[in-house]
């Protein structure tokens, strides 16, 4: 039996594009349902595991929260490394990125200007940081983060930094190994090709 996927979210890129890149990457195809989050999410938040989105449902089964999502799939379409070592090390990136997650969420949700200005702060310092532990997890002549084809810590990387660009200017200038990598995951065949033909949202 075919296997069908339904990813549902917003009109927006948000937490669900790491999940549309994962497919991309994989040359899955699934469903991209998108709600309107003023008309339709009232409605239909109640119907969702968490009352959050995205949820992804994998033969009618709903799954709900983003990187749990991701890991599902990588390992489904083998894109978590070619060994269970080397999925640790996918791991190992993806939850180093969450430092720097917890600092963007609340950036587009504040509108107190000092606040926003503290938050700010703390994003490019917290970014730097992880960027440096990013750095030293990457092998001097490795253009992955794992093994030499592209993982689900490399899909993660380019969509943390991806959105960590609309608020902080050239973060990747200082780290030009990880900006190689970065540019490399961005033009990959199949991610390239995703974002070529991606609706155009505002965020």
């Amino acid at each position: 039996m075919t296997t069908k996927f339904k990813l549902t979210y917003f009109n927006g890129r948000g937490c669900a594009e790491v999940v549309r890149y994962t497919f991309a990457q994989a040359g899955v195809k699934y469903e991209d349902y998108r709600i309107d989050e003023h008309d339709d999410w009232p409605s239909f938040k109640p119907s969702t595991p968490t009352g959050q989105l995205p949820i992804l449902e994998i033969n009618g089964e709903v799954i709900p929260q983003s990187l749990a999502m991701v890991r599902y799939l990588a390992r489904e379409f083998n894109l978590y490394g070619k060994d269970n070592q080397e999925s640790l090390r996918c791991d190992v990136v993806i939850d180093v990125l969450q430092d720097i997650e917890i600092c963007l969420t609340p950036m587009w949700h504040e509108e107190d200007v000092q606040q926003k200005k503290l938050q700010m702060q703390k994003l490019v310092n917290t970014s730097e940081a992880v960027l440096k532990r990013l750095d030293n997890l990457l092998k001097n002549d490795a253009k992955t983060f794992v093994g030499s084809s592209i993982t689900i810590a490399d899909i993660v990387f380019y969509r943390t930094i991806e959105k960590a660009t609309a608020l902080l200017t050239n973060p990747l200038d200082s780290h030009p190994r990880l900006k190689t990598l970065w540019t490399c995951v961005g033009n990959s065949e199949r991610i390239a090709d995703w974002i070529s033909r991606r609706p155009e949202t505002p965020w």
